[in-house]
């Protein structure tokens, strides 16, 4: 609604056949973009509608940040990428995507937060568009991974 001005970023975890998210234009915090939820300026983005079957999502040019539990527990999604625009994954981002086997981060990227991808999937292979050296400059937490194996390659 157009009232809606605060939202936990948990409110939908489990809401495994959610497939879309609509914003009253009126809103002046949040709006909807191809049925997802982004913060008004559209510069993050706060829900993935994680019933959606699509395999492959590619973030949108506009998107700096990915918000917390954005996409907690997208069982079809085996691969991620990000445009360059992309600053920020934010805590548990992605957890529980246990199918993820795919990431292509952009040299931009300068924060991945807590458990961001922890608990997807046995191994992952993550495509850094960077130098090996920009990969050590991003704050990456120490548990942003747990339960998952990267297999880092850089490109830059």
């Amino acid at each position: 609604g157009a009232g809606l001005t605060n939202l936990s970023p948990t409110a939908f975890s489990l809401c495994g056949n959610l497939v879309s998210i609509t914003v009253d234009k009126e809103n002046t915090v949040f709006r909807s973009i191809d049925d997802n939820l982004y913060s008004k300026d559209a510069r993050t983005l706060l829900l993935y509608a994680r019933g959606k079957s699509d395999t492959e999502f590619v973030i949108p040019n506009h998107v700096t940040c990915i918000g917390a539990n954005a996409f907690f527990s997208c069982k079809d999604l085996t691969s991620i990428i990000f445009h360059d625009n992309v600053v920020e994954i934010q805590a548990c981002a992605f957890q529980y995507c246990s199918n993820i086997r795919e990431l292509t981060f952009p040299s931009s990227l300068k924060v991945i937060g807590e458990y961001a991808f922890a608990n997807c999937g046995k191994t992952v292979r993550v495509r850094f568009k960077g130098t090996l050296s920009q990969w050590h400059r991003i704050d990456v937490a120490e548990n942003c991974n747990d339960g998952t194996e990267w297999i880092i390659t850089c490109s830059g």
